[in-house]
């Protein structure tokens, strides 16, 4: 609650392993901003931190994220947000 409060999520760093690549994920952007939580996968922890960070931060300033791809986030990579269908939801997050 204390990293939702003073920056406006959390993030969450599930560790790669021999049976999938590791994940990464945002607590609190929905309460903070209204915007949908974040999801990263296959990227080093320190790595999808910072993206996932950066991208909280312009869903704050009311960036949609979906609308177009974004080369701000990880150096010259080009990030492309999807929507996730519910029916995924419990299957991606346990």
């Amino acid at each position: 609650v204390g990293h939702i409060e003073e920056y406006g999520c959390s993030i969450v760093s599930v560790a790669k392993t021999g049976f999938g690549l590791g994940w990464s994920y945002t607590i609190g952007v929905f309460d903070t901003c209204g915007g949908a939580e974040l999801i990263t996968v296959g990227l080093p922890p320190e790595t999808a931190h910072y993206a996932l960070n950066e991208a909280a931060a312009l869903l704050r300033r009311g960036v949609n994220l979906t609308a177009a791809r974004h080369r701000d986030l990880v150096g010259e990579v080009e990030c492309e947000f999807r929507p996730v269908d519910p029916k995924w939801v419990r299957h991606l997050m346990g």
